[in-house]
């Protein structure tokens, strides 16, 4: 029995080997597939093309029962060779893998008091997250370039690219349930910046289902305005009087979701415009509402669309060869943060092993990173169960100084150096996330950022985008990036690999 570097005792080194496997990129450039298989869906999503790479591991040996606590007195030398850690928040100790190998279902354990605890081996098996996906998280971020693709194809079809607008709206009003539609309006008010104010009209009701789930106009919201309606479901009977509301005040609605739901019927024709939802073949109306939360695919289903409308009113710069610019840029960084690709090489996978066991403060820097670091934080919350908080600096400083300088800080409790990392649990401990689109001008807080956690024991994360490009394709790589970090946590966290119930 050896000491590891948590402190527990173990058989013996754990052995690993890898089969490092061949990316193969699609013959079309739609994206990667991770799980080895090619295969033809029609309505634009082409064949798909990651080499899986297997990873196997030896295990390690439970600790004993009779194993004394570790206290503040001395403890015997790591051995040769080893060294204890010296950052202030050692990983997890290692856990047992799955006793079915990495093709066989994923290893369920009880997630952690502190949150939930990441088997960072999975991050490095793709069979086994393939194992885990159920919902088909990861192969809905992968199709974000095709959803763009596809979606405005639909919104053409729909004849958004004839509209002859006779001026700007005063106002976009923008309604929907759920993260999605707040995610749009949000990102639709970055883009238009002050071109004319985006007003997200929030739901309100005795439960979140759709059925129970109301809207109302503002009284000032007249005919001069633009109302718009995502949504993935399309079955909400608010939704339906609300676009039967504005059509009485003679306001331009238009709405996106599903073909045959009862918001495409109450819509179409002359009281409004409607543009199908963009589904990949394989996928339910039910399937794509359940899984948005964390797909930064159906997302760009719904945005899409109102991106090229808002072209064709003058309020964003979306024609169609930035669309197509921006499929390319989520095709690419599709391709970087595949399951295929290893951890050290993963901006995703990194970026998911880093926030394990931590409270993420994501700061923002910049018009297009300020709504990517707010859905980021929702969808972490939604999806691993990780409590989050978004800020823009430098407001963020000011805001989150306090957790930094409180319990929360990394060097908050001195004595958990000595910490059983079996029998006691980790206390959650912030860490900073520098999201950044490169603001122009020089001007930036991200050095007093580094500065106030820094000075703080607190680790930083850093984001920025890997190529140049406007403001819509710099976003669209945020999106992605973090969208595939928030579902490699959730595939790899304890107790998070199994769909919730349908309700």
């Amino acid at each position: 029995m050896i000491p590891d570097e948590t402190g527990c005792d173990r058989d013996g080194p754990a052995t690993v080997s890898r089969r490092t496997g061949q990316d193969r990129i699609r013959p079309n450039g739609i994206g990667p597939n991770w799980f080895g298989q090619d295969r033809f869906a029609p309505d634009g999503f082409g064949p798909c093309g990651y080499a899986c790479s297997g990873y196997e591991t030896g295990g390690t040996g439970p600790v004993p029962a009779d194993r004394p606590p570790r206290g503040p007195g001395p403890h015997p030398s790591p051995g040769p060779g080893r060294t204890r850690p010296t950052t202030p928040h050692p990983r997890a100790p290692a856990r047992t893998p799955n006793p079915s190998g990495p093709a066989g279902p994923p290893h369920r354990q009880e997630p952690a008091p502190g949150g939930p605890m990441l088997d960072e081996t999975l991050l490095d098996a793709p069979d086994a997250l393939a194992q885990a996906d159920r919902r088909g998280l990861l192969r809905g971020a992968a199709e974000a370039g095709a959803r763009v693709r596809t979606a405005a194809r639909h919104a053409a079809e729909a004849g958004i690219a004839d509209l002859r607008p006779e001026g700007r709206p005063r106002a976009v009003l923008v309604a929907g349930p759920g993260t999605p539609a707040a995610g749009v309006a949000d990102l639709i008010g970055a883009l238009a910046g002050a071109s004319a104010p985006v007003v997200p009209l929030r739901p309100t009701g005795v439960a979140p289902a759709p059925g129970a789930l109301r809207w109302a106009l503002p009284g000032w919201a007249g005919s001069v305005d633009l109302l718009l309606l995502p949504t993935t479901d399309g079955s909400e009977p608010g939704l339906a009087l609300l676009a039967e509301q504005a059509y009485r005040r003679g306001m331009t609605v238009v709405a996106v979701a599903p073909a045959a739901s009862p918001l495409a019927e109450e819509v179409n024709g002359s009281r409004g415009l409607f543009v199908p939802l963009a589904m990949a073949p394989h996928e339910s109306a039910v399937e794509t509402a359940e899984n948005l939360a964390a797909s930064s695919g159906t997302l760009w289903s719904l945005f899409t669309p109102l991106l090229a409308l808002l072209d064709r009113v003058g309020l964003i710069e979306a024609p169609p060869e930035v669309l197509e610019k921006v499929a390319d840029r989520l095709d690419r960084t599709a391709e970087r943060c595949g399951p295929a690709l290893a951890t050290y090489g993963n901006p995703a996978k990194t970026l998911a092993a880093e926030l394990a066991d931590s409270l993420p403060l994501v700061w923002t820097e910049g018009a297009a990173a300020g709504p990517v670091g707010r859905r980021f934080a929702a969808v972490l919350a939604e999806l691993a169960g990780l409590p989050a908080l978004a800020g823009e600096l430098p407001e963020a400083l000011t805001a989150h100084g306090v957790l930094l300088a409180g319990t929360y800080a990394a060097g908050a409790d001195p004595d958990d150096f000595f910490r059983d990392r079996v029998d006691e649990p980790q206390a959650l401990r912030a860490r900073v996330v520098l999201l950044r689109d490169r603001p122009a001008g020089g001007l930036t807080a991200a050095p007093a950022a580094r500065e106030l956690a820094l000075g703080h024991d607190t680790a930083v994360s850093e984001l920025e985008p890997q190529e140049e490009g406007d403001d819509l394709e710099t976003l669209a790589e945020l999106l992605a990036v973090t969208d595939f970090a928030a579902v490699y946590l959730a595939l790899a966290s304890a107790g998070v690999t199994a769909p919730p119930a349908s309700p």
